[in-house]
């Protein structure tokens, strides 16, 4: 359809036909913009897997080492078992969390034991 019949139609459209056309219009307004959005999601979805990529487990660790103990540390420091934690994790009594891989507990969940960490 060239231009002059495009805008012949539209001269002759009834008001209904043209509704119909503004919505169609605002219909594909909205598809440009979920894409736009799809493309955002998805580099932002890159950038986060490359950051996450160049964490080391032992440098975030080390920057939170007064907020996480692992495995060994809570064993060390309270005399108890890997086994014991692994138990405690099946009744819910002390649940793990794990950065990039390493399994931690929260210090203040094992203090909440009646361990003391220093």
């Amino acid at each position: 359809m060239d231009i002059i019949t495009a805008l012949e139609y539209l001269c002759t459209c009834s008001k209904d036909e043209m509704e119909r056309l503004n919505k169609m219009d605002d219909l594909y307004k909205v598809e440009r913009n979920i894409r736009h959005l799809q493309r955002i999601i998805k580099q932002l979805e890159f950038e986060r897997d490359r950051l996450i990529r160049n964490i080391k487990p032992e440098q975030h660790l080390e920057k939170e080492s007064r907020l996480y103990l692992t495995i060994e540390d809570v064993c060390k420091e309270f005399g108890i078992t890997s086994q014991t934690l692994r138990n405690w994790k099946k009744q819910g009594v002390l649940i793990p969390k794990k950065i990039k891989g390493t399994v931690v507990y929260l210090r203040h969940d094992v203090e909440k034991l009646g361990g003391k960490c220093e």
